[in-house]
């Protein structure tokens, strides 16, 4: 899954709170979310994204359903039409490394 969003961990009973797998310091709290995803050349949102997010780490965990309705959504290829909006993000690029700039001397 994009944005290291990684599969929903065991249920367990309703009076014990569910731990991160991840980190292992955090609770689990059910949240809604926007992941970005890449279609060819298109950074796409989606919003209102049903998860289980770590108090701790941030780490993102979904359900199988949610996973397989995100997949489901790409597999549309996202056309404009259904998008609910738009928003314009700014780009940035990192700087070449002090490796690079040896590499390119030699």
């Amino acid at each position: 899954m994009p944005l290291s969003d990684a599969a929903m961990p065991p249920q367990r009973g309703a009076e014990e709170a569910l731990r991160c797998e991840m980190c292992g310091a955090g609770e689990l709290a059910g949240r809604r979310v926007q992941s970005a995803l890449w279609e060819d050349e298109r950074l796409v949102v989606v919003e209102d994204v049903p998860a289980m997010v770590c108090t701790a780490c941030g780490e993102r965990f979904l359900s199988d359903e949610v996973a397989m309705q995100l997949d489901a959504l790409r597999g549309t290829g996202f056309p404009p039409d259904g998008a609910r909006r738009e928003m314009t993000v700014p780009v940035f690029r990192l700087p070449r490394t002090q490796k690079e700039q040896g590499d390119d001397k030699a």
